[in-house]
């Protein structure tokens, strides 16, 4: 009774992992396209039309599928439907498309309408985007931007923004916290201060701060995102399984949250949940490195050492300058007893990057499987001398000559 009972909860868990990739169909016209596959993305598209018609994101990810095959009257007609359905969420889009028309009147009609949005790039950007190359030569272009289409809050959002992508961090809480109350709402003050503190390593005052964000609003799936992303740097994956799995419900069309969640629940254990969002990656992405990497970290979680070391084989191939990569295939070679291989895998990380601890470790640990005790024991002594208590232990128990 407990076996069926076992059986039964595996598949209704399933079942559940299964209804969030129900949309794989739009999530792989989504990839193909991405990957430039452009005839078997259209083939899906066409295919799926009549589950779809009324899906704003079917109709925006079609479009995007025009735009990037420059088929921009096809791209209109999408994005005229998802404007339809959701009011103001396109205008740029379509005003780029009108731009590389070089219709001037629709893209300056559209391009107001997406200005006269509270939510909105800056205008260095919209001026930078090649669509509107030739716009910006006409007189309705430059009448246009005679008016200041930005609030106060929107310049001070556009300025966080445009610092924490330059990686200014500091200088971003600095200008975040100048107009905290007179300017930005609270949840996206609290959005934006969790995403710098993170950056910055300060998890603590970073969780409290997104935590705060999502009592004020939690319909935004980049705030589940970046309380997952805090959770897996303190190593509380299973918190980051729980909240990447809640961002998914909200928007089940992002590919990068099942390698996220894929990612922590291969660290704890959650191999289920692991299988279901790397079955779905593999079908999409099957070239993609990060796909790979957690291919064989999952295999080797299984203990199929041979399928891992296939994905190690194919990811060393494709990067050859990673240690990592070098590294955690040594350590499946040493499971399978393949010592010669893993003590080639460890100098080849050590070749990389001479600092690294652990491959001094265990490319001890390899060399003393082989006999080669004078080696082992140098290593040893190495990562001792670089921290490693258990090289120190080693090096008491192997080599008694060593201090």
């Amino acid at each position: 009774m407990k076996i069926i009972g076992l059986l039964i909860t595996l598949f209704l868990f399933n079942i559940k992992i299964f209804s969030q990739h129900q949309d794989i169909q739009l999530l792989k016209a989504i990839s193909l396209t991405e990957n430039r596959q452009f005839d078997d993305a259209l083939k899906i598209y066409v295919s799926i039309s009549l589950k779809y018609k009324s899906n704003y994101l079917y109709f925006q990810s079609f479009g995007n599928y025009y735009f990037k095959t420059k088929k921009y009257d096809n791209a209109i007609l999408c994005y005229l439907k998802v404007d339809s359905i959701r009011k103001n969420t396109i205008s740029l889009k379509i005003s780029e498309c009108y731009g590389f028309l070089n219709d001037t009147h629709n893209c300056i009609f559209w391009l107001q309408k997406y200005l006269l949005q509270s939510d909105k790039t800056n205008e260095f950007v919209i001026a930078s985007d090649s669509a509107f190359s030739n716009m910006i030569k006409t007189q309705e272009w430059k009448t246009l931007w005679v008016k200041n289409w930005y609030s106060d809050q929107e310049v001070v959002k556009n300025t966080v923004l445009s610092l924490i992508k330059r990686n200014m961090y500091e200088k971003a809480l600095e200008e975040l916290e100048k107009y905290e109350k007179k300017y930005i709402p609270k949840h996206q003050f609290y959005g934006f201060q969790a995403k710098i503190l993170a950056h910055l390593g300060q998890f603590n005052p970073a969780l409290y701060s997104i935590e705060k964000a999502l009592s004020l609003n939690n319909r935004n799936d980049e705030y589940f995102i970046i309380h997952a992303e805090i959770y897996h740097s303190i190593f509380k994956y299973k918190n980051a399984v729980k909240e990447i799995s809640e961002a998914i419900k909200i928007n089940p069309y992002n590919s990068d949250y099942y390698l996220l969640r894929a990612t922590s629940a291969i660290q704890t254990d959650e191999l289920t949940v692991a299988s279901a969002d790397m079955s779905l990656l593999n079908e999409m992405y099957p070239e993609k490195p990060e796909v790979i990497h957690q291919l064989a970290l999952l295999e080797m979680k299984k203990a199929r050492y041979q399928s891992s070391l296939s994905y190690y084989d194919l990811l060393i191939e494709k990067i050859h300058s990673e240690a990592s990569y070098y590294m955690e295939r040594g350590e499946v070679e040493m499971k399978i007893d393949r010592f010669v291989q893993a003590d080639e895998d460890f100098g080849m990380a050590l070749d990389i990057n001479p600092k690294l601890t652990q491959a001094y470790l265990l490319k001890g640990k390899a060399q003393l499987q082989l006999g080669n005790s004078a080696d082992a024991c140098n290593n040893f002594q190495i990562a001792k001398k670089l921290g490693s208590s258990e090289a120190a232990n080693l090096s008491y128990k192997n080599c008694p000559h060593n201090d």
